[in-house]
C-alpha cells in the first residue's frame, strides 16, 4: 500500500533515518504541489554518505527527491542519473542557497563535510524545510552546534543528527545484555568500524561481546 505524506513522516524514525518529526512537519504542505501527497526532499552533499541516503530513501514509497546539490559536478551527475533511473528527475545545484530558494523542499538532508553543517542547517531551517536530517557530527564547534539548534527551535523545524546506532536494535540488545550483569563487571570496551559484509553475516554481536567475555576470564 502506498504511503502518504503523513504516514511517511511518521515512519521516518523507524526507517533508519533517525528523523522523528513533530506535528509542525506533519501539517506542512507549503512546499508540495497542490493535491500532492508526496514528501519532497532536497539533499545537500551527494558523496559517499549522500548516496547511501539517496538509496535508502528510494525504498520508501511517497518520498520524492526534488533537487540534488553538491559542489562537484560529477557527484551531481551521479545522483541525478540514479534518481532519473527511478523516475525521479531532479534539478542539480552547486549552491545550496539557490537550491533552497528555488526548490523549497519539505525535508533537507545534509551530508556534506562536517565544517559545512552549521551554515547549511541554519539556512535550511530558515527556508521551507520542516525537517532536517544532518549527518554526524552535528558540527565542529560548540558555537556552531548551538546556532543550529537555535535556528531549528526558532523556526519550529525538527533537527535530527544521524546518530542511528543510538536506537539500533542490535546495540540496544548489547546494552541490555551488559546491564543485566550476565557477563560480569565491564572491564574493556572495544570499538570497531564494521563493514556491511560483517553486518550481513550477523557477526556484529559476536565481535562486540567476545572482548567483554574474554575480559572476565
Amino acid at each position: 500500500m502506498d504511503m502518504g505524506r503523513r504516514e511517511f513522516v511518521q515512519s521516518l524514525g523507524a526507517a533508519g533515518t533517525g528523523l522523528i518529526l513533530s506535528n509542525s512537519l506533519l501539517g506542512q504542505d507549503a512546499a508540495a504541489p497542490k493535491g500532492s501527497d508526496d514528501v519532497f526532499v532536497g539533499i545537500i552533499g551527494t558523496g559517499t554518505q549522500g548516496r547511501v541516503l539517496v538509496n535508502d530513501c528510494l525504498k520508501i514509497p511517497g518520498v520524492r527527491f526534488r533537487a540534488v546539490c553538491d559542489i562537484w559536478e560529477y557527484s551531481q551527475r551521479y545522483s541525478s542519473r540514479r534518481l532519473k533511473a527511478y523516475k525521479q528527475p531532479v534539478n542539480t545545484y552547486a549552491d545550496y542557497r539557490e537550491m533552497l530558494e528555488k526548490e523549497r523542499p519539505d525535508l533537507v538532508s545534509v551530508a556534506t563535510s562536517d565544517h559545512f553543517h552549521a551554515d547549511i542547517t541554519v539556512a535550511a531551517a530558515e527556508s521551507s524545510a520542516r525537517g532536517i536530517l544532518c549527518e554526524k557530527p552535528i558540527a565542529t564547534t560548540l558555537a556552531d552546534a548551538d546556532r543550529m539548534i537555535a535556528a531549528a527551535e526558532v523556526n519550529d523545524v525538527v533537527l535530527s543528527i544521524e546518530h542511528t546506532r543510538r536506537w539500533n536494535a542490535e546495540h540496544h540488545a548489547a546494552r541490555e545484555f551488559i546491564r543485566s550483569g550476565e557477563v560480569g563487571p565491564l572491564r574493556t570496551v572495544v570499538a570497531t568500524l564494521l563493514t556491511q559484509t560483517l553486518q550481513k553475516l550477523g557477526l556484529i554481536g559476536v565481535l562486540a561481546v567476545r572482548p567483554l567475555c574474554e575480559g572476565r576470564r
